[in-house]
């Protein structure tokens, strides 16, 4: 028996595509601000998944803003949670604070959950994000339920050293090469290579000679010496290359993500989730009756999905700022201001066993020294964790348990003390 058609509330045309698109991208969900109370700053975060859902802060890798948890929507909601994803101070749409240090950024996280009524929230962070998420579990360790996931942490310089009278030595060569050049840089050119960084991967994604307006002004000898080191940071970066969000294409365009290109430090933590879990097509609002097989139905939703998986990335990337995340990575102006021996809470990291950006030695040692660490090293996997669809499922997955296993206990206290309260 053949497939009846099936009734569609929508034109196949490419424009009805285009508006869902924009429908999604445009929802007050991914873009909500608050104000702090004290300094008037605007911070902006994202939520997505399910509304209700038990709340997950989401501290993302250097370069990337609030969009970019978008792409798990649906499997966020398919496992009942709420990820809230705020950009730092300086990124995105959030208001730089000049005074501000890690150990401040837990005040976002609580002017946050006020505004929205959260008082318990778990933890999940990516590479640079780390950071961030456990000054949050170090100020903030009664708010947060479950173990804190940190996907391939970064460690700051400060935290590679020997604790009190711990026999176990920090292990040798504890930065990467390219992370020693990038330290060693007067914060001069830094700065140039981000403006250089961010004028080839911004909205418009192409390369462009931005960057030679930048250094406009400077010396002839400096321009071609700054421009020689951008090109040296930047030129292998695997950006992606197309001039609208909205191509026409029928295929699935992705950025280039080469395996050599991956891991640099010019990528920052930017690589593109692939296999995600993208949101449904919305209706697109229209009263047009049109009938689409079920193969004009897939051809659809390809379109949609290319187009809203650009989309997402060219937001996930803009005005991202990644040079303000590099410096306090690479603690060039201040140490981070604590210890991760210092965290109290549980902690499980997951580390891929070809990660260049953070050594794996580095890891196991710090999962060594901190006094509830869990290591789980991921054989085959590099440092974009939080790109990879199937290690965001399963640890999404492990913090929808945990809260489950937690709202089983907080229910049979209830019940136990309905049970005692009748008795007397």
């Amino acid at each position: 028996m053949l497939n009846e058609p099936t009734l569609e509330e929508r034109p196949s045309s490419a424009d009805s595509i285009d508006e869902d698109v924009k429908l999604f991208l445009r929802a007050p969900r991914l873009s909500r601000k608050v104000r702090h109370p004290q300094t008037g700053r605007i911070i902006s975060f994202s939520e997505v998944g399910d509304p209700q859902g038990f709340a997950v802060i989401c501290c993302v890798g250097m370069g990337l803003t609030r969009y970019v948890m978008a792409f798990y929507d649906e499997l966020a909601a398919s496992l009942k949670l709420r990820l809230i994803t705020p950009d730092r101070p300086g990124v995105g749409e959030s208001e730089s604070d000049p005074s501000g240090t890690p150990l401040s950024w837990p005040d976002d996280i609580q002017i946050i959950c006020n505004s929205l009524g959260i008082t318990k929230f778990s933890l999940l962070a990516h590479s640079a994000g780390a950071i961030y998420a456990l000054a949050t579990a170090l100020r903030m360790p009664q708010h947060i339920r479950g173990r804190v996931h940190l996907l391939a942490p970064w460690i700051p310089p400060s935290q590679m050293s020997s604790i009190g009278l711990r026999p176990d030595a920090p292990p040798a060569g504890q930065l990467p090469k390219s992370q020693r050049f990038l330290r060693a840089l007067p914060t001069s050119f830094l700065k140039v290579a981000n403006s250089a960084f961010m004028s080839g991967t911004s909205a418009g994604i192409s390369r462009s000679n931005s960057s030679t307006a930048v250094l406009a002004g400077q010396p002839a000898n400096k321009r071609r010496r700054s421009l020689m080191l951008g090109r040296g940071l930047f030129e292998s970066a695997s950006a992606p290359s197309f001039s609208s969000a909205t191509s026409t294409t029928t295929t699935t365009q992705k950025p280039a993500a080469e395996a050599s290109n991956r891991d640099s430090m010019l990528q920052m933590d930017r690589e593109i989730p692939t296999g995600s879990s993208l949101p449904n097509q919305p209706s697109s609002g229209t009263t047009t009756t049109t009938i689409l097989s079920d193969s004009e139905l897939a051809a659809r939703r390809r379109l949609y999905d290319a187009r809203l998986t650009l989309s997402i990335w060219a937001l996930a990337t803009h005005s991202a700022n990644p040079a303000h995340d590099l410096v306090v990575c690479l603690e060039r102006h201040r140490p981070i201001g604590f210890r991760y021996v210092d965290i109290t809470r549980a902690v499980v990291v997951h580390h891929g066993s070809r990660d260049t950006r953070v050594p794996l030695e580095n890891v196991k040692w710090l999962g060594r020294t901190m006094p509830r660490c869990e290591v789980r090293v991921l054989e085959g996997e590099g440092h974009g964790l939080m790109a990879s669809a199937a290690v965001m499922g399963r640890v999404l997955e492990e913090v929808g348990r945990e809260w489950g296993e937690w709202m089983e206990v907080v229910e049979g206290r209830g019940r136990r003390a309905g049970s005692e309260a009748v008795r007397e």
